[in-house]
């Protein structure tokens, strides 16, 4: 159904199309790797829901924004639709909190107080990086950017409004 969509979506090649995904706009080309979405607060569920639909073989993930861009909850929300059912705190305090589902390790950094590239390492191995059984997400990746396979940008736009864009 995927491929069937993209193919309908090529027909708007180099313009500017709102899709069948409620606010998501693909430019320049029709593809993955060129999305953004604006949606309001209240349709986080379905916005998580197509990023994970998208996400492909990304494994390693940067999550960079302004503070109350949105990264926590939007990984908050992705954590929930992958199965986790328990607290979900922010690692801004602790660097790192590690979530287990199906025996899959989903680790979440909070990179922001890292003053070194060489840093991210003190926090997560090279081993961890590079297990496809693990989903890393890290908050903040300026530092370590050459690390990730994607690095999405949050923005708040206003009060109820969020974008997120790859990039």
């Amino acid at each position: 159904m995927h491929s069937e969509i993209l193919l309908k979506l090529k027909a708007f090649k180099n313009k500017v199309k709102k899709s069948p995904w409620n606010g998501w706009f693909f430019y320049d080309r029709i593809t993955k790797e060129n999305m953004q979405k604006v949606y309001k607060i209240s349709e986080l569920e379905e916005a998580v829901k197509f990023f994970l639909q998208n996400l492909g073989d990304s494994r390693v993930l940067g999550f960079s924004g302004n503070l109350g861009a949105g990264k926590t909850t939007f990984t908050k929300e992705l954590l929930k639709q992958l199965g986790f059912s328990g607290s979900v705190i922010s690692p801004t305090f602790v660097l790192r909190r590690d979530y287990e589902i199906d025996n899959k390790k989903i680790i979440h950094i909070d990179a922001y107080r890292l003053e070194k590239l060489e840093h991210i390492y003190q926090v997560i191995s090279k081993e961890e990086l590079q297990n496809k059984n693990n989903l890393v997400i890290v908050e903040w990746p300026e530092l370590s950017e050459n690390i990730f396979d994607a690095i999405y940008l949050f923005q708040h736009v206003d009060e109820n409004t969020r974008k997120i864009s790859k990039k």
